[in-house]
This record gives structure tokens, C-alpha cells and sequence, in this order.
């Protein structure tokens, strides 16, 4: 006969502690109702991408994807971020569509970076940019258009804060019978703002108004051939400090229409008219 033999084991506990998932709030979020897509970063050092490919638009926060839309859904964005050196990067490739850009950094050394590839027929874009106001940051606008295609309209301001400022401003090309609004104002500190513009067409309406408040700044404006029809404007104040500005513009065709201002406070402004390459059709016929 076998015997099973059985021995008794005593039950022992062990406590432990399980890791769970990281709660961390982020940074940064979004929030997309009634066609407006709003991104709300914090007080520290955001960086903020928000990238159109084809029909698809996202939003990356320090290189994650936070967010996607279609991009015909959209109306509307609208950027707060808070304090720290923020970074931000809108690309938009095409603009079929009326939109409305609303980009608002806040306190510290921030950074904004938008691409447009072109403004197609008959749409309009609306862009502001407001970098630190009342802070002395030194902050950094960078804007490059493309094409403005017929009758479109690009309406761009930009203000920035009391620091030492850089402002970059650049379109390709403004098509007949499109308009273009461009103001930019910056706060105390030595500022440099750069504004370029390459062919105006037939019958389109540029006009730009630069306002750079104290502080020694430096204002560069030029402008490409301009053509018949087309109406240019461009007005400078440079307020107190030791300031120098340059107005320069290509061939202007006969019955276009240009007028530039530049109004600094009596101080050593180094300011001038460069009309060097402005001729006019009647210099051709008579040749």
C-alpha cells in the first residue's frame, strides 16, 4: 500500500508597490469648438508646432502630437502661451480659405515663426502676433509669404515688448488687385525690423506702417518692381533714440502710386529715400 504524504505550506504575504502611468498635467492643450482651435501653453519653456499637411493640420508640443483637425473645419487659431522662452511655428502651406491667426506669446525670450506658401484667389488671412507687451524679452518674429494671388487679402500686425526686438517680414509676390495691410509696432529697446516685398501687381494696395517707439532701431523696407495701377504706401516712426531707416523700391510703372513717410523725433535719425532703381515707362518709350 502507498501513502501520500502531504505537507502543509503556510500562506505568506509580501506587500508591494505597483508604478501606474505618469498623471503629469501637460503643458501644453488645445481646445477646438465651433471651428476655432485654440493652443494654451504654461509658464514654462513651451514649443509649440502647428503644421498643415495636405488636408490634415496638427499640433505637436515638444515633438509629441497633441491634436488633429481637418483642415477645412478650421476657422481659427488661437495661441496663449504664458511666461518662459517660448518657441512657436505655424505652417500653413496653402491658404484656400478665409482665417484668422491670433498668436500671443507671453513674459521671456520668445520665438515665432510662421510660413505661408501662398493666400490663394479671393481668400483672406488675418494674422496677429503679440510677443511679450509690457516685458523686455528679446523677441523674435519671423513671417514669410508666398504668393498673395488676385483679389486676396492678407491683413498681418505684430506688436512686441520693451526688449531688444527682431522682426523679419518677407512676401514673394502680391498679385493684381490683392491688398495688403501690414503694422508693426514694437516697444522700447533697440529694435530691427526688416520688411520685403518682391513684384506688386496691376491695381494691388500695399500698406505698411512701422512704428518702433525709443530705443536706437534699425527699419528696413524695400519693395520689388511695382506695378501700373498698384498703390504703395509706407509710413515710419521711429520715435526718440539714434535711429536709421531705408525705404528702397524696384521699377514703378506708370500710374502707380507711391507715398513714403518717415517722422523720428529730432535726434541723429540717419533716415533716407532710396529711389536709386525708380524709373518710370516714359524713360523706355523716349529711348
Amino acid at each position: 500500500m502507498r501513502w501520500s504524504t502531504q505537507t502543509s505550506r503556510k500562506n505568506t504575504f509580501l506587500p508591494s508597490l505597483q508604478a501606474l502611468e505618469a498623471r503629469n498635467c501637460p503643458a501644453v492643450t488645445t481646445d477646438f469648438t465651433g471651428g476655432v482651435l485654440t493652443v494654451t501653453g504654461d509658464a514654462r519653456d513651451n514649443n509649440v508646432q502647428i503644421v498643415a499637411e495636405g488636408d490634415r493640420l496638427q499640433v505637436i508640443s515638444d515633438g509629441r502630437t497633441i491634436a488633429r483637425r481637418d483642415v477645412e473645419d478650421v476657422t481659427a487659431i488661437n495661441v496663449q502661451l504664458a511666461g518662459g522662452d517660448d518657441k512657436l511655428s505655424v505652417k500653413l502651406g496653402k491658404v484656400e480659405k478665409d482665417i484668422t491667426l491670433d498668436l500671443k506669446t507671453g513674459t521671456g525670450d520668445d520665438k515665432v515663426d510662421v510660413k505661408v506658401e501662398k493666400v490663394e484667389d479671393g481668400a483672406t488671412l488675418t494674422l496677429g502676433v503679440r510677443t511679450g507687451i509690457d516685458d523686455a524679452g528679446k523677441d523674435q518674429v519671423d513671417i514669410k509669404i508666398g504668393k498673395v494671388e488676385q483679389d486676396a487679402t492678407v491683413d498681418v500686425s505684430v506688436e512686441t515688448g520693451a526688449g531688444p526686438d527682431d522682426v523679419f517680414i518677407k512676401f514673394d509676390k502680391v498679385e493684381e488687385d490683392a491688398k495688403v495691410v501690414l503694422s508693426v509696432i514694437t516697444d522700447g529697446g533697440a529694435d530691427e525690423v526688416e520688411v520685403a516685398f518682391g513684384t506688386i501687381g496691376s491695381g494691388a494696395t500695399v500698406d505698411v506702417d512701422v512704428d518702433t517707439g525709443g530705443g536706437a532701431d534699425d527699419v528696413k523696407i524695400k519693395f520689388g518692381k511695382i506695378e501700373s495701377d498698384a498703390t504703395v504706401t509706407a509710413a515710419v516712426d521711429t520715435g526718440a533714440g539714434n535711429d536709421h531707416v531705408k525705404i528702397s523700391h524696384g521699377k514703378v510703372e506708370r500710374g502707380a502710386d507711391t507715398d513714403f513717410k518717415v517722422d523720428g523725433d529730432d535726434f541723429d535719425d540717419d533716415s533716407k529715400r532710396d529711389d536709386r532703381d525708380d524709373r518710370n515707362d516714359r524713360d523706355e518709350e523716349e529711348s
